[in-house]
């Protein structure tokens, strides 16, 4: 969750193209409501802050891997549901394995998330709704296919100047230095993961979260910034998502629905898309608002709906685990070099 692409385009087009693909996915979403619809306009605004639309190597790469990492999850949790330890090991492992292979391979961020999501909320979903997995899974690929074709869509209509790059190729770090980092973020999300696989929690949203909010810390800068990041999911996300609820209450219109996702798309797009070193706090921000707001209305029937104020404590949540569990480790680590 580092920000926008770099591009040479004019900011005002990219902000146009960014809000309005996300308001068309969030009514979309709203409209058809589909299982995990939350997810799609979260997963457009991943490909519209990109600076040229897709390949379709580089979609059929993502589709692949996502679907990979669906069946891999689904599968070994059904294998394994009877046998409680084995499954807890497992899930850490293929979660650090993941870690290593997101830091190596320089995989699209979207291939990243929707890979992170199907190992990471797949197996928890078999424990926790089991007669919900195969249902979700279908609702992850429809969201991950619906915000592709948006995005495509919006770079048709507003094109972008060509890349003299190739932007099919993102480098990865090598496999020594990838190692300590997948290790690190593995100690700061897999206790998450076994809490909710041993205890049958159903607060997914702080699951799927907390480890998105693990992998944008990944690095010592990242951790430094710690308190910035969930400083903006609280402000951006939380005081976001009840103005907007709230007004919808108030006037409980689909054509003001969409009249509000399209001013509040716009204001962030405004940000995410400055020259500020504010940029990827307000992508991470605008990230947890579109949770936020996605998971609390009450066209999604996948998780449950609940109070609003229920979704910013979750977000919280997981912002505050995540910054104070790398802020444990960090602590260790030095101990650990003094000592030596």
């Amino acid at each position: 969750m580092a920000g926008p692409a770099p591009s040479k385009e004019p900011v005002f087009r990219r902000m146009i193209r960014f809000a309005l693909g996300i308001t068309l996915a969030f009514l979309l979403s709203q409209a058809l409501g589909w299982p995990f619809a939350f997810l799609c306009p979260v997963l457009t605004l991943i490909l519209l802050v990109e600076a040229e639309p897709l390949s379709v190597r580089q979609v059929l790469s993502i589709l692949r891997t996502t679907l990979v990492a669906l069946i891999t999850g689904y599968v070994l949790a059904r294998l394994l549901l009877p046998y409680p330890a084995v499954l807890v090991v497992t899930a850490c492992l293929l979660m650090y394995r993941f870690f290593i292979f997101m830091l190596t391979s320089g995989a699209h961020l979207l291939s990243i998330v929707t890979m992170l999501i199907g190992l990471i909320l797949i197996p928890v979903v078999v424990k926790v709704l089991p007669e919900l997995a195969v249902l979700a899974g279908v609702g992850i690929i429809t969201s991950l296919v619906v915000a592709i074709i948006i995005g495509w869509t919006m770079f048709l209509c507003i094109p972008a100047p060509p890349s003299p790059s190739d932007s099919d190729h993102h480098g990865g770090m090598e496999l020594k230095d990838a190692i300590p980092l997948a290790r690190t973020m593995t100690l700061v999300a897999a206790p998450l993961l076994v809490a909710f696989l041993l205890f049958g929690w159903t607060k997914i949203l702080v699951l799927v979260y907390a480890t998105l909010i693990a992998t944008a810390l990944s690095d010592v800068e990242g951790v430094k910034m710690g308190n910035k990041f969930v400083t903006a999911n609280l402000l951006i996300g939380g005081i976001g998502m009840y103005i907007f609820y709230e007004s919808l209450v108030a006037i409980p219109n689909i054509i003001f629905l969409a009249v509000l996702a399209l001013f509040f798309m716009l204001v962030c797009g405004t940000r995410v898309f400055g020259s500020s070193a504010s940029a990827a706090l307000w992508f991470s921000g605008t990230i947890g608002l579109l949770f936020l707001i996605g998971a609390a209305l009450p066209s999604d029937q996948a998780i449950p709906a609940s109070k609003t104020i229920d979704r910013v404590v979750q977000i919280g949540v997981a912002s505050f685990y995540v910054v104070f569990a790398y802020r444990v480790i960090d602590l260790l680590k030095r101990k650990v070099n003094r000592s030596e």
